[in-house]
């Protein structure tokens, strides 16, 4: 049985010593969310094989980056969130590049947003897996479906409002070079060859998810700066029009690239979408191989 948003959840901290056991526990006093401890990653494996947990939870004394892209590897935990020992925004960012679920400073940590940041976690898991049982990815490249997208976008927009945190939607429509049609199969294969790309390119924390035949869309987290976005649409530009090789022939691509941002463009995801969209449509009148920020 699914368990809805708010019903009971087991949670499992890894690494908190005897003086942040309590003091975790306090946070979510009257909550109901139960916490259990692991001494380090072995003994949270061995208390996840006996028992089930909705997410791990990593102290900043557990491990730290190491430990944390281990469980993301091997993914016998579930989702975890990372409490970073100090307030550092560089930190904050590794652990989401690593995989974290969340990256939150543990000297900021309050009762409310290690509840709500512990819920969401879940949630998402929980709509991962049911999304998967509705077929929610493209069978051709492995790529989120437009459908699971719009979930994935609208979890990041809480998320981000919940942290103060900013986030880029890009969309991008994918043609063959001069317009010429492709066979199916072709078209096929050189979907697929992007999705590799593009997912290859990406963090791990960042999605990719197929609109249709000819767009793709990308959305990446925890990224404030405008020169880094500048750099990501630069690179996915010059991944995707790399030549794709097809039986019996080469094919060139051109990409034009929409941007979005959160929250300066919009804090929706409809308006996120429908700002890439505009944005887009102008970076296809400036010319082949071209982004445009909305």
């Amino acid at each position: 049985m699914v368990r809805g948003f708010m019903e009971p959840m087991r949670v499992l901290v890894i690494g908190a010593d005897g003086a942040e056991q309590p003091a975790l526990a306090g946070l979510l006093a009257g909550s109901d969310i139960a916490l259990d401890f692991a001494a380090d990653y072995d003994a949270a494996l061995a208390a996840a094989a006996e028992a089930e947990y909705q997410v791990a939870v990593l102290s900043g004394s557990g491990g730290g980056l190491p430990v944390l892209r281990r469980a993301v590897a091997e993914e016998r935990l579930g989702p975890v969130l990372w409490l970073v020992p100090e307030d550092d925004a560089a930190l904050v960012e590794a652990g989401l590049s690593a995989g974290a679920a969340d990256a939150l400073p543990r000297p900021a940590l309050t009762p409310l947003l290690f509840d709500r940041a512990l819920r969401y976690a879940a949630e998402r898991r929980r709509s991962d897996s049911v999304l998967r049982d509705l077929a929610m990815f493209d069978a051709d490249t492995g790529l989120a479906k437009a459908e699971l997208f719009w979930v994935i976008l609208s979890l990041a927009v809480r998320r981000a409002q919940r942290n103060r945190d900013h986030l880029a939607v890009l969309l991008m429509s994918v043609q063959p070079d001069g317009g010429e049609p492709l066979a199916d199969a072709e078209q096929r294969l050189v979907q697929r060859t992007i999705a590799r790309r593009l997912t290859g390119l990406l963090r791990s924390t960042d999605t990719v998810a197929r609109f249709d035949a000819h767009h793709m869309v990308a959305l990446v987290e925890s990224m404030p700066r405008l020169e880094d976005i500048q750099v990501v649409a630069e690179k996915l530009i010059a991944e995707t029009t790399k030549p794709v090789a097809v039986p019996g022939r080469s094919v060139g691509l051109t990409v034009a690239v929409g941007i979005s941002l959160y929250p300066a463009g919009a804090t929706q995801p409809e308006a996120l979408i429908g700002n890439a969209t505009r944005a887009m449509a102008r970076a296809q009148e400036r010319g082949p191989n071209q982004f445009q920020f909305d």
